[in-house]
């Protein structure tokens, strides 16, 4: 991977990190599939270059929540369950890092590995290089 593209992978991973530690679990795991199928996500994501790749995880979910109507946002107060930020954050990237290395659509991802998935496979493959990781995902696609 070069280093935009670690970069841009690193931005999608910001996202997801950000969605895990504002909103309680449900949402986060609610948040993954809807935002990898999103208009949003094939538009500005799935594609070489858009400017929405180095922006902030908020500027991303200004375009992203609209989209998302009906969504069930539910911000996370002192005591509720929020998905793992460090875990968040790598799935974020690995989805990302995937697209890259495959062209395969973020949406098709999604429906290949799903979150379960990349749940269950979390513990072992974080403590590698994400490059490893990504070889071992490719497996399931």
């Amino acid at each position: 991977m070069t280093s935009v593209e670690y970069a841009i992978c690193n931005v999608q991973g910001n996202i997801f990190e950000y969605v895990a530690n504002h909103y309680v679990y449900d949402t986060f795991v609610a948040f993954v599939p809807a935002y990898l199928h999103s208009d949003f996500c094939k538009r500005q994501w799935d594609t070489q270059y858009s400017r929405y790749q180095m922006h902030t995880p908020e500027e991303n979910l200004d375009f992203i929540l609209p989209e998302l109507t009906g969504f069930p946002w539910t911000e996370a107060k002192e005591n509720d369950q929020v998905f793992d930020n460090a875990a968040a954050h790598w799935i974020g990237f690995m989805y990302r890092a995937l697209y890259i290395q495959t062209g395969i659509a973020s949406a098709a991802l999604a429906d290949k590995i799903p979150l379960s998935t990349m749940c269950a496979v979390y513990p072992g493959l974080h403590t590698i290089a994400e490059e490893d990781a990504v070889q071992e995902l490719q497996k399931q696609v």
